[in-house]
């Protein structure tokens, strides 16, 4: 689950406890614009895994290859419309894009 910075986030919440509850492992990629809603830790407390965007090294094992490997979809939601600019002109420009852009899984 690939969360942007929308003023919509609260609604990844409701997500996460809907894909858990049916038995689904979830994977959550937070973008910066996002934390700047929320905090990290509520995302914890509901996730199996986390990505924050420029707060992991990029070159220990979660990074924005390994994180989507084993991903059947990406789920993008909800989803800014800048990051949605960005990912559509691919402007790869953080770790949350390459992260979508690496995934080649389907993506909603």
């Amino acid at each position: 689950l690939a969360i942007s910075g929308s003023i919509a986030f609260y609604k990844s919440y409701e997500l996460i406890s809907l894909f858990k509850k049916e038995g689904f492992r979830v994977k959550v990629l937070l973008s910066n614009g996002l934390l700047k809603f929320a905090s990290k830790m509520s995302f914890e407390a509901l996730a199996d895994e986390i990505l924050c965007e420029e707060n992991e090294s990029w070159q220990n094992s979660n990074n924005h290859i390994a994180f989507s490997k084993d991903a059947d979809l990406v789920l993008f939601a909800p989803a800014s419309v800048n990051s949605i600019n960005k990912l559509a002109f691919g402007i790869a420009d953080n770790l949350f894009i390459q992260t979508l852009i690496a995934a080649n899984k389907p993506l909603i």
